[in-house]
């Protein structure tokens, strides 16, 4: 009712403050999908502000990221979620894993890539069980069944990697000797 009453008076600007933080999942879907419509049919510039980062893609052309009051992202959903810019988008929007260059370069490689930061995705991490080349040998930490996936905490030379595997998926248990693999078309270099 309170959209209905914002926009009678045929606004060029439109706020959302949280505006579905209250509603169960099934109703908060559907009235993304109608907001979404209705910037759409009246062209009607909307601020969207939110905290959740599915309903924030799910509503927007453009998503600022706002950390400690400033403004440290600005770009499509897309770009923000594959290939986010720097490390506290990155963590933002679901990376937990970052590397130097040299974790992942060979021996010729690693001098001129050892001050690069590369980020992955989770759901771009293979775990396995055999060695292939450029994979990381590692320690299963847990191994949780999430439905549509498997996620995996891999221990890896003191650092936890996170990943997650579309099913059907390896159930690794804890202390199993796994290979971490890292596609070279999924990791992207972030800044500090």
């Amino acid at each position: 009712m309170a959209l209905a009453r914002a926009l009678v008076t045929n606004p060029k600007l439109l706020l959302l403050d949280e505006p579905l933080s209250s509603l169960d999942t099934a109703v908060r879907m559907n009235l993304q999908e109608a907001i979404r419509a209705i910037q759409r049919e009246l062209g009607v510039t909307t601020i969207f502000v939110t905290h959740d980062l599915g309903e924030a893609m799910a509503t927007s052309d453009r998503m600022a990221l706002l950390l400690n009051g400033e403004i440290i992202a600005l770009d499509k959903p897309e770009a923000l979620f594959h290939r986010p810019r720097n490390v506290a988008t990155a963590r933002f929007m679901g990376v937990s894993t970052f590397l130097n260059g040299a974790q992942l370069a060979g021996n010729d490689e690693a001098r001129s890539s050892s001050q690069k930061i590369l980020a992955i995705r989770p759901e771009h991490i293979r775990i396995q069980k055999e060695a292939c080349e450029k994979s990381m040998q590692g320690t299963v930490s847990d191994c949780l069944f999430r439905g549509e996936y498997v996620e995996y905490q891999v221990e890896v030379n003191g650092a936890m990697v996170r990943a997650r595997m579309p099913m059907p998926a390896p159930m690794f248990p804890r202390g199993e000797q796994v290979h971490v693999r890292f596609p070279a078309e999924h990791l992207f270099e972030v800044n500090n």
